[in-house]
């Protein structure tokens, strides 16, 4: 099954068969266990949700660009099973909690909680020819950092009115959206 926009699923995949899983207490209108005996919850994927694995939980997000194997998958012989009676309708999975996400996603993409740096000064310094780029790479440094999204974009449109001239939502947003595609 893809995860993702495209799909609108986002799958959370609790690894509970190993010893630091399940630690953090899931719900969903649809689970699925793996052959490994971890846990897939489903819900509606989040605009801008990226894949994201924190070790120190055993859990995964598999959201925009990953997927997860579904029933009538098996892995040596072991099929994956659903765990509700009735499927559920997929268009009505239940939101993800951002309480969830909280804990599940590290600070950064290596996980390791380190502060996040970003030296401003030389996005600031852009020209007339160079903003197009530096927009650009500080959309892709920002997101994939782990910086959500959203917050990124309004950078972006802060960022953009800093320059001289001072660069349309317009232009601002296409650059989000090739940085959003890239990632």
């Amino acid at each position: 099954m893809v995860c993702g926009e495209v799909s609108g699923i986002a799958a959370i995949d609790d690894d509970t068969y190993k010893a630091q899983g399940g630690q953090i207490k899931l719900a969903s209108t649809l689970i699925q266990t793996t052959p490994r005996k971890g846990t897939h919850y489903l819900y509606k994927c989040p605009v801008g949700l990226r894949p994201s694995v924190n070790e120190e939980l055993a859990v995964d997000i598999r959201a925009n660009g990953s997927y997860i194997l579904v029933y009538p998958s098996k892995i040596n012989g072991v099929f994956y099973i659903w765990n509700t009676k009735k499927i559920a309708d997929f268009k009505n999975l239940p939101i993800l909690p951002l309480a969830y996400l909280e804990k599940i996603q590290p600070q950064n993409s290596s996980g390791s909680g380190e502060h996040i740096t970003v030296d401003f000064n030389k996005i600031f310094e852009a020209k007339e020819g160079s903003r197009d780029v530096s927009l650009y790479r500080a959309s892709c440094s920002l997101l994939a950092r782990g910086v959500p999204p959203k917050l990124v974009y309004l950078f972006l449109i802060f960022l953009g009115q800093s320059f001289k001239p001072p660069m349309g939502e317009v232009v601002v947003k296409q650059k989000f959206e090739n940085a959003i595609k890239f990632l």
